[in-house]
């Protein structure tokens, strides 16, 4: 059988979204919009269940039930109309051309970001730490599609509560939880995709490249790109960039000349932690 390229110039590649409701409409729009600024000519295709009478629109809509919730992705995910697909969840924003992207799947068969709690499942996957499903990428294979058949027959079992669908560890998102072991027990090649391809704002961040997809919600995401890469020399400067969510900024680099009064908390925080550890020393060495 002949290996399949992707080619990001012809439709067997493109980027995917299951948006059911007005609200996740408008958020596809919005990140479509995006798409068609920063990769013209990749395809655009959307999981929805009315029809889409509002700009942009996708190059291909394809109406299906609503599915709430996280229960939509491992339902439709299939549903792709490409050889080749970037699905992304509705509340993205792509800041660089993503038909890169897409040369992964010359050496991988699916990919997703590795992170969160640790699984927690039996038979060697204790420390498996589960996987984000807000960006997929993916070849059209009956191994990806064994994946996730796996992946809804595991979710749909643990949303009805089936004995012994889920083990004591209840931290996590079932959806991602569910892929996570299902891509873990297949035959498929699985790559890590890094922060700078899903630079994610709910949560702390630290990217090495400028950033092409952004995920999380607010209204200045199209302007975070100017700050978060300015100054960012793509082919030579390696130094992190630190997203905190809870300051909704970077921790500045040079601290004491950009931010002063950052400075002056971090060294407060610094001598009360020091302060903490030698009064902790102390009693564990009185106890001896």
């Amino acid at each position: 059988m002949e290996e399949f390229i992707p080619n990001p110039t012809d439709r067997s590649c493109g980027v995917f979204y299951i948006a059911f409701g007005e609200a996740y409409r408008k958020e596809a729009r919005r990140s479509i919009a995006s798409l068609r600024r920063t990769s013209p000519g990749l395809a655009a295709a959307v999981v929805t269940d009315t029809e889409w009478d509002c700009e942009p629109r996708p190059d291909l809509f394809i109406l299906r039930p609503t599915v709430q919730g996280f229960a939509s992705k491992p339902a439709y995910i299939r549903e792709t109309p490409f050889d080749a697909t970037l699905f992304v969840d509705t509340d993205t924003v792509f800041a660089r051309d993503a038909k890169s992207i897409f040369g992964l799947l010359r050496h991988y068969d699916i990919g997703a970001t590795f992170e969160g709690p640790q699984l927690n499942e039996p038979d060697g996957l204790e420390l498996h730490t589960q996987c984000s499903s807000g960006v997929i990428l993916y070849l059209k294979t009956q191994q990806v599609w064994n994946v996730f058949d796996k992946w809804q027959e595991r979710h749909r079992a643990a949303s009805s509560g089936q004995e012994g669908a889920l083990t004591n560890d209840r931290r996590g998102l079932n959806d991602q939880r569910y892929l996570a072991i299902a891509i873990a027990r297949s035959r498929v090649r699985p790559v890590h995709l890094t922060s700078y391809l899903q630079f994610v704002l709910f949560t702390v961040t630290t990217a090495y490249s400028p950033p092409i997809i952004y995920h999380g919600r607010g209204p200045e995401l199209e302007l975070l790109d100017s700050f978060i890469s300015s100054k960012w020399t793509s082919t030579e400067d390696c130094h992190p960039r630190l997203w905190l969510p809870n300051l909704r900024g970077l921790l500045p680099m040079g601290i004491r000349r950009s931010d002063p009064l950052l400075a002056l908390a971090l060294v407060l925080r610094r001598l009360g932690n020091e302060l903490r550890w030698r009064i902790a020393t102390w009693i564990s060495s009185s106890r001896k």
